[in-house]
């Protein structure tokens, strides 16, 4: 038998491995594995970047004396003069009204505008009182319109409705509300509101900061006349009915305005809504019931 050169020898080599390079690439290709388990992703996972689509345009941390500045300061008795600054208000960082210092209420000088956001985190003492989140709107000759959260001391979180008339008993009505968040004493509460950009509906949030199980939510729609471009926020204590004590008092912790997407905004501040994002984002697209829509009764 004859040998083959060894040029022909290497020729036949190299259509081998040809052929074999060619059978690999056109006929046994590699498949490509595909992910297991869902596509969809948690909102908020480790190394994802917190979406901060929101602007913080001012703050209150009451860390000093000029915070004060910015608020209008009334007393628990209610006299028509407001109370000067005074250091006697600021303990450990925070914004102590209680009834020795006289301080019931405070109301910052901004409004609130459509698309805002505001927010105070605050808490009360063992022995109350009850404290109170509010958005008013002034119509003059002492008729004001209030959406109002308020917190007690073993008691669930409530959101109503008042129109209050100076010298007639105020008018109230009781808004529902999603979720459930009891007050405890000493436990810090966010509460939070925002106007949304039309001016027509306000939603409200409130929660413990550090428990994602705890939350408190809704919205309520505004007719026209309840629209208004330059809403007022304040907060304090129902001390009326309260003896002082070193465990009577509201303390308020931080005031924050601010603008922007509402849902980037709570996912960094307040973790009740991450753990409840279906639900919360079901209220925040659907359509609200006009506060009209509830009974408004004498509040006896």
């Amino acid at each position: 038998m004859k040998k083959l050169p060894f040029a022909a020898l290497i020729l036949v080599l190299v259509l081998a491995l040809a052929a074999e390079s060619l059978y690999i690439l056109f006929i046994n290709k590699p498949v490509a594995l595909k992910p297991i388990g869902g596509t969809e992703t948690p909102a908020i996972t480790p190394g994802t970047p917190i979406p901060m689509n929101f602007t913080v345009a001012n703050r209150f941390e009451f860390d000093n004396f000029y915070d004060q500045d910015l608020l209008t300061l009334f007393a628990i008795d209610q006299q028509p003069s407001p109370l000067s600054p005074d250091a006697a208000f600021l303990k450990d960082g925070v914004l102590h009204m209680d009834k020795n210092n006289a301080l019931g209420e405070a109301r910052p000088v901004m409004k609130v505008h459509p698309g805002s956001i505001v927010h105070v985190r605050l808490r009360t003492g063992e022995n109350g009182p009850c404290f109170f989140a509010m958005l008013s709107n002034p119509l003059g000759s002492g008729i004001f319109q209030n959406l109002r959260v308020t917190g007690c001391p073993g008691h669930e979180l409530g959101m109503d409705a008042t129109k209050n008339q100076l010298g007639s008993s105020p008018l109230q009505a009781s808004i529902p509300s999603y979720g459930m968040a009891s007050v405890s004493a000493d436990q810090w509460i966010d509460v939070i509101f925002w106007l949304n950009d039309k001016g027509d509906s306000v939603f409200y949030f409130a929660g413990d900061p550090t428990d994602v199980n705890h939350l408190f939510y809704g919205s309520v729609g505004l007719p026209s006349d309840w629209q208004t471009t330059n809403w007022e926020f304040s907060f304090g204590g129902y001390f009326h009915e309260e003896k002082a004590s070193p465990e009577t008092y509201v303390e308020v912790d931080f005031v924050r305005y601010s603008y922007g997407n509402i849902t980037d905004y709570l996912t960094n501040n307040l973790p009740g809504y991450l753990a409840n994002q279906t639900d919360v984002d079901t209220v925040l697209s659907s359509s609200v019931l006009p506060v009209n829509h509830w009974k408004f009764v004498p509040n006896t």
